[in-house]
């Protein structure tokens, strides 16, 4: 199972960047994960119609903890759980 933060993708990163290439990260939101609290991923439209299990990258306490803080960050600003997802994957360096 993928870890939230892109375990596994650090080799990658260092070499787009090294070779000047562009890269677009793959579920960048982590299929929704990263966009609602945890109580409120059990049922949506998508979980209903998707055939990958709505808590795929969930599942995993790290992640868990991870979607938990990001929801405190999100309610602390005063914005979406997306908006601040996306500005951490925006502005994360590769490792």
């Amino acid at each position: 199972m993928r870890h939230l933060l892109g375990g596994g993708s650090g080799n990658l990163i260092r070499h787009v960047k090294h070779f000047g290439v562009g890269a677009i990260p793959w579920s960048p939101l982590a299929r929704g994960g990263l966009t609602r609290p945890l109580a409120d991923q059990k049922q949506t439209k998508r979980g209903g119609s998707d055939r990958m299990p709505p808590n795929l990258y969930t599942l995993s306490t790290a992640n868990q903890t991870i979607v938990n803080r990001v929801e405190e960050i999100a309610k602390k600003r005063g914005i979406s759980m997306a908006q601040v997802s996306v500005a951490w994957v925006s502005n994360k360096e590769g490792e």
